[in-house]
């Protein structure tokens, strides 16, 4: 089902167009993803990704299934210490059991 991110994300998007009027963009339509369904990666929320604090990819490497992590991308500068990494359970698919 959905993870709490997900639902608070909702939520707070709802508020905003209720309350406010204004149209807001949440990282699903921001990046063209199709949102979470019953079938989708629990672990990456449906979106093939997610960021990870680089003090953290050894630790990660170790949990995920095959024991190691594709890092595909950076946020922020090189001094930053987040990455985004290709979600080890759906190898990018935003699909359960791939």
């Amino acid at each position: 089902m959905f993870g709490l991110t997900t639902f608070l994300l909702l939520i707070t998007t709802f508020k905003m167009k209720k309350e406010t009027g204004t149209q807001s963009t949440d990282r699903y339509e921001a990046t063209g993803t199709a949102y979470p369904t019953k079938d989708s990666c629990n672990h990456c929320e449906a979106m093939g990704c997610y960021p990870e604090q680089k003090v953290n990819l050894n630790e990660m490497a170790l949990k995920s299934p095959t024991g190691n992590l594709l890092v595909i991308g950076q946020e922020g500068t090189e001094e930053d210490d987040w990455v985004f990494v290709q979600c080890p359970f759906c190898k990018g698919t935003c699909k359960n059991n791939v």
